[in-house]
């Protein structure tokens, strides 16, 4: 209405006094009023007031910034409003509002991973965090004595730096426990957590730096609890270095999740153990996230993984449930846990001989940023399986322009149980990726993948998904393959230019195009060559 006025008192003593505003925040608009003070006071409470006049859909703010000084401080009381005929914009039981748009958001929305604010406000108290702008970013402790945010060294512990800036004066959280504080206790925990997140997706990680003192038996545990139950994601325990150590942890599928990192120490060994924590990122957590550029759980499809089979013996296959060898081959995948998942492996029963080898092939992809904000290295992870008496070898393979660069040989059989592998990527331009499995002496010798990921690396496809990928980091648009031209222009028929599987076929690498069909009429087998 036309005189809407608000009405408030405020207190400013001090000798370096700021100043404080008073702002209207329209939905197309931001408007200061005149300063209300600014500078030094007398120590009483003052009555000020503001005509807002007529606002359709408006926020007023108070705005202090403080002086040179501490004995700057400046509060205010009893803030009302007259004349203004308001209503909130958003019902206040089961929505709340953006910071810088008239939008309102269901609760159940915030902390989703799918940011419905322009400004990113659902999403900004939800766990990812820096610790250098005010609060934590929505993670609350049991003990907030014990957790506290810091900048600096402390007296006895600590690490003396944060890692976000890598000085003194940069921020992070850090719990201190010693034995004296649990006299009546024989163990304890410290505990930092998230609010509960309403979903996450199946490849939901924490990714965090650390770095503390956990003398001989403390722990630092990265928990999950959801409606499913809990469980243990990372434990680290005992003699850790007071550098920053990056580390991440599964958190997976669920509802109604939280995470809690816990330092917990033992008070019968008398020790003194700090934990602090840094540059906290969720990456993967929305539960619509699909697999990116190189990466596949292998759920629906090979992803962008094809097997070459002008450099191997036999194929890598897509399947569920335990392999058809005795004594070798996981009995689930990896994603799931049940044998109603799926995974990637070499079937090593007969016909295949020793030696013989399976290669799966990504397609070309190019680097984006590869330090996307918190300094961790462009990483590809992968899970393997690789149990039997006489498992042969898994070779991880980087092909680029420059060739082939092998990074990681992996001989060893495995107890049954899905295991780990990370490699560091370096940036050197277009690169595809490659597995190599490698049949031993007999049968028991089932090798399998799953949950591809490339992580920190920003990847993309450098073809579009409808075009050829050459042998070299080259493009053919679909509509010049099997056009009796070599468009690749890298004359290696065998390998991957675009005619190679246009007919012309000696069957020696595959059957170049050629596919089996069933008449339906005549009950008769044709083969049909591809379209020229």
């Amino acid at each position: 209405q036309p005189n809407c006025e608000v009405s408030f008192f405020y207190h400013s003593f001090g000798d370096n006094v700021g100043k404080l505003e008073f702002q209207i925040m329209g939905q197309h608009f931001n408007r200061f009023a005149d300063k209300i003070l600014d500078g030094h006071s007398n120590d009483a409470w003052i009555a000020g007031s503001v005509n807002v006049g007529v606002v359709n859909i408006a926020r007023v703010v108070f705005r202090g910034t403080i002086g040179s000084a501490y004995d700057g401080d400046i509060a205010i009381d009893d803030v009302a409003f007259h004349n203004c005929g308001l209503k909130y914009l958003c019902n206040t039981t089961t929505e709340t509002s953006c910071e810088t748009e008239p939008k309102c958001i269901n609760k159940t929305n915030i902390c989703d991973f799918q940011p419905q604010c322009k400004d990113g406000t659902d999403e900004a108290n939800c766990g990812t965090c820096d610790f250098e702008g005010p609060g934590t970013c929505g993670w609350s402790t049991n003990h907030p004595g014990v957790w506290k945010k810091m900048a600096g060294a402390q007296d006895y512990y600590g690490p003396g730096y944060d890692h976000s800036l890598g000085t003194g004066e940069g921020h992070y959280m850090i719990a201190e426990s010693n034995w004296w504080h649990y006299a009546d206790d024989n163990h304890t925990v410290e505990e930092i957590s998230t609010p509960v997140f309403a979903t996450t997706g199946k490849r939901c990680r924490i990714r965090f730096y650390y770095a503390a003192d956990l003398g001989v038996n403390g722990t630092m545990t990265v928990t999950v609890k959801n409606d499913a139950g809990s469980f243990i994601a990372l434990s680290k325990t005992g003699n850790s270095t007071g550098n920053w150590t990056f580390v991440t942890a599964r958190l997976s599928e669920g509802t109604n999740v939280q995470v809690t990192i816990g330092l917990s120490i033992s008070v019968e060994n008398y020790e003194a153990y700090w934990l602090a924590i840094d540059d906290l990122r969720f990456t993967d957590c929305d539960p619509g996230h699909l697999n990116g550029p190189g990466e596949c759980d292998f759920e629906v499809d090979t992803c962008d993984y094809t097997n070459l089979d002008a450099r191997d013996d036999f194929d890598w296959t897509r399947h569920q449930g335990p392999t058809a060898s005795y004594n070798t081959g996981p009995k689930t995948d990896h994603t799931t846990l049940t044998d109603k998942g799926w995974y990637y492996y070499i079937e090593t029963s007969y016909p295949r001989q020793p030696g013989d080898t399976a290669v799966a092939q990504s397609r070309w992809m190019t680097y984006g940023d590869t330090n996307p904000g918190d300094g961790a290295q462009c990483t590809l992870e992968f899970w393997y399986h690789m149990m039997g008496d006489h498992i042969g070898s898994l070779n991880v393979f980087k092909y680029t322009k420059k060739g082939y660069t092998l990074l990681r040989n992996l001989t060893q059989a495995q107890a049954d149980d899905w295991v780990e592998g990370r490699i560091p990527l370096a940036n050197d331009g277009p690169f595809k990726l490659e597995f190599e499995g490698i049949r031993g002496i007999s049968y028991e010798g089932d090798i399998a993948l799953d949950d591809i990921e490339l992580d920190d690396c920003a990847v993309t496809n450098l073809c579009a998904k409808e075009d050829h990928d050459c042998t070299g980091p080259t493009c053919v648009p679909q509509d010049r393959v099997c056009d009796l031209y070599d468009d690749c222009g890298d004359n290696w028929w065998w390998l991957d230019t675009d005619e190679r599987r246009c007919a012309t076929c000696n069957f020696e690498e595959g059957q170049c195009g050629w596919k089996n069909k069933k008449e339906k009429s005549t009950d008769c087998d044709s083969a049909l060559i591809p379209l020229l």
